[in-house]
């Protein structure tokens, strides 16, 4: 199924990088009747005879079938640039989870663009309870918002094989976000207090600092690796101790004979 979405100004969206929004997406189970057809369809398409018992055998699978249990394919493009999203049935146990709400980037173009194009396939029907076209300028309040935020980054900065430092500053309570995938390793002091660090952009290290001037220190630890030297130690000593008392077994036999 394909729908065209008209910009009714398409000079506004000129210059911008554009979001589609979807949300509120219910898949709606088909007829019997679409069932029977589509598999009808299908059996054109692959050259395949559908014969009466094939027949009676889909009729079968129709009445005994979840349509719950199949996913969809969404897709919106213009003329410059396309993206998609899938929508995993839950017989896929590695990637499934219910999507409700996406958000689609369509790119940036200095082109004018007049239609959005929003396909779907896989389902017969698909019910969106709203929809919406968003737009994003690369100059004047855009740019004034990204220079602010790097104004709060983290300043006289210094890396060495498993330790970042640096200062930050800002006038209110921030968020500090790394490009350090998310590990329980990574400790982080601000002004040498521990301070807890949290998941942010999905699967990144990032904390929340407080507002003001404050000194940061981030340092990677092996997960582990102190215990795993506490246990191995113990296991040199039971061994140190295991080869003495042998060693002493032998020497009272030795004496003994």
């Amino acid at each position: 199924m394909t729908y065209d979405l008209i910009l009714d100004h398409p000079e506004k969206w000129q210059n911008k990088e554009l979001y589609l929004e979807v949300s509120g997406m219910t898949m709606v189970k088909p007829t019997l009747n679409q069932f029977l057809q589509n598999n009808a369809a299908n059996a054109v398409f692959a050259n395949r005879p559908n014969t009466t018992l094939a027949k009676i055998q889909q009729f079968r699978q129709a009445l005994h079938t979840d349509w719950q249990l199949n996913g969809y394919y969404l897709s919106a493009s213009t003329a410059y640039r396309s993206n998609n999203f899938s929508q995993q049935s839950p017989t896929n146990l590695s990637n499934y989870s219910i999507r409700k709400r996406v958000i689609l980037n369509l790119g940036y173009s200095s082109h004018l663009r007049r239609i959005v194009t929003v396909r779907f396939s896989q389902v017969p029907e698909l019910k969106i309870h709203h929809v919406k076209l968003m737009a994003v300028g690369f100059k004047g309040r855009y740019q004034r918002q990204i220079k602010a935020i790097q104004k709060h980054g983290l300043k006289q900065q210094k890396v060495t094989n498993n330790t970042i430092t640096g200062r930050t500053q800002a006038q209110t309570a921030s968020v500090l976000t790394t490009s350090i995938p998310y590990s329980t390793g990574w400790h982080l002091t601000v002004d040498d207090k521990p301070t807890k660090t949290q998941v942010v952009n999905t699967g990144f290290v990032g904390a929340k600092i407080p507002a003001g001037q404050h000194k940061v220190k981030l340092q990677y630890h092996t997960p582990g690796l102190r215990l795993g030297a506490i246990i191995s130690l113990i296991g040199l000593l039971l061994l140190l101790v295991s080869i003495l008392w042998q060693s002493h077994a032998w020497l009272h036999n030795q004496s003994n004979q």
